[in-house]
């Protein structure tokens, strides 16, 4: 996966595909505003990638429904985009507290 730009895709087992991506690939995960957790932004952590958390209103089954004029502008914005060293790798409209 080296040559990936960016993985988009629901909070899940196949984001776990992150692992294997290129530093600086980017990862947008897609989760529902009732969940909580910080798995893949430890893996975007750890393998140094550019991590977005977009977080929908979701239904009883967990489906969400993410803004696709937000996630295009996301994409749009940040590929090709390169970290900085001190940037921070959580980019969320909320706290990491909020997550845990």
């Amino acid at each position: 996966m080296t040559n990936v730009m960016a993985i988009v895709g629901p909070h899940g087992g196949a984001l776990h595909n992150a692992w294997w991506a290129a530093p600086e690939t980017l990862l947008l995960e897609l989760y529902p505003t009732s969940y909580k957790g910080t798995v893949f932004w430890e893996c975007g952590s750890i393998r140094g990638l550019i991590y977005w958390l977009l977080r929908s209103q979701s239904d009883a089954n967990q489906n969400i429904t993410p803004d696709p004029a937000l996630v295009a502008r996301i994409l749009r914005e940040q590929l090709g985009k390169r970290r900085e060293a001190e940037e921070p790798r959580l980019h969320s409209e909320w706290a990491m507290s909020e997550l845990l």
